[in-house]
Order: structure tokens, then sequence, then C-alpha cells
């Protein structure tokens, strides 16, 4: 069989359409092959996930996070057509506790920090005091941002500054001066201070949670 009769009958074989013309034969076959190889291999994550869910952790942590209803009927969804279906009672029993827990101010601080909205679904009368935790929260977010910034700087001029000894000890020509080293350390006693600022308003901010 020449390969070209072998690239069509095997095309056929797995039934992916197409396949007439010589030119893109072998091409189209070997990407239809990926494809089903993929999906396969979806389709066994997609098992080994259900498989090993909590439903009722699963519900929790929707709840937790604010999710929505059609959010959780998503999630049971997913695995309703698998060997492991969620049960459905339990998933919604988590969630009702998740969502108890989200109208606290802790977990909408939580919720603050991690980036994640404040929806308007817990009750009127607690929506003032969830607001200013989730503000809260945001503010260590952008702190955490500003560590990031400030300790990438201070590697930086450790770094620098390690390389204007090692200049200095080696005793060639045009070493650097004295100055440079001082305005180096005196950089890093500047981003020392200010990730020592950030590091108390963080631990403040976090105290009430």
């Amino acid at each position: 069989m020449t390969g070209h009769r072998y690239c069509l009958n095997l095309a056929r074989l797995v039934g992916l359409p197409g396949f007439e013309t010589d030119g893109a034969c072998l091409m189209r076959w070997m990407f239809g092959l990926c494809a089903m190889v993929a999906l396969a291999g979806c389709a066994q994550l997609q098992e080994l996930s259900c498989a090993n869910t909590d439903p009722l952790a699963l519900g929790e942590r929707l709840g937790r996070q604010g999710a929505t209803q059609t959010d959780l009927s998503q999630e049971v969804a997913w695995c309703a057509q698998t060997s492991s279906p969620l049960r459905l009672d339990l998933v919604e029993r988590g969630f009702a506790a998740g969502r108890r827990a989200y109208c606290t101010p802790s977990v909408a601080f939580e919720n603050g920090e991690a980036g994640r909205p404040l929806r308007a679904i817990c009750p009127r009368e607690v929506m003032w005091e969830l607001t200013e935790a989730h503000n809260r929260g945001q503010l260590v977010r952008e702190i955490d941002r500003d560590l990031a910034d400030a300790y990438r700087q201070l590697e930086r001029l450790e770094a620098r500054l390690r390389d204007h000894r090692n200049a200095q000890e080696s005793g060639e020509d045009g070493q650097p001066s004295a100055a440079d080293g001082r305005a180096i350390r005196r950089d890093i006693r500047r981003i020392t201070r200010r990730i020592e600022r950030l590091e108390d308003r963080k631990f403040l901010l976090r105290a009430a949670f």
C-alpha cells in the first residue's frame, strides 16, 4: 500500500473528513490525530478531577469567593457526565456555608487581598463593614506589589555594591570611586527604610483580621 493510500484509508478509518486531496492529506491527518489525543487527555483529566473533588468543600470554596448560582451550576455540570457526578445536596450545603462566611469582614478582607470583587449579595446592614474590610484587603494587595518592586530594587543595588567592592579589590585601573560606593549604600538604606514602612503598614492592616 502506498503512503498516500495508507493516509487516506487511515483518515477515513478514524472518521476525519476532508482528506481527499493529495497535498494536505498527511498534514490534516496528523492534526486530526493530535486533536483526538488531546480530547482523550482532557476527558481523562476531567474524570480524575471529578473523582477527587469533595462536593462539600467545592461548594464552600465557591460560596466564600462570592460565586453565583450560575457558577455553581457550571461546576456541577462539569462532572455530571462523568462516572463521578457531584452530589448536588452536598455542593449546595457547602455553598450555603461559604456564602455565610462570605458575608463576614474576615472573608471580605481575604477576597480583597486576592483581587476578587465584593459582590452585593450580603444583607445591606453589613455591607458598609464588608466594604471597609474589602478595601483594607485591596490595600494589602497593593502593598505586596510595592514590596515586590522594592525587594527587586534592593537586590539590584546589593549586586551593584558587590560589583563595586570586587572592582575596588581587584586593583585594576579605572576603579570606581569611593563616592560611587557611598551613593549605592545611601540608596540601599533608602530602599530598606521604604520596605520597613511598607511591612509595618501591612502588619497594621492585617492586624484586625
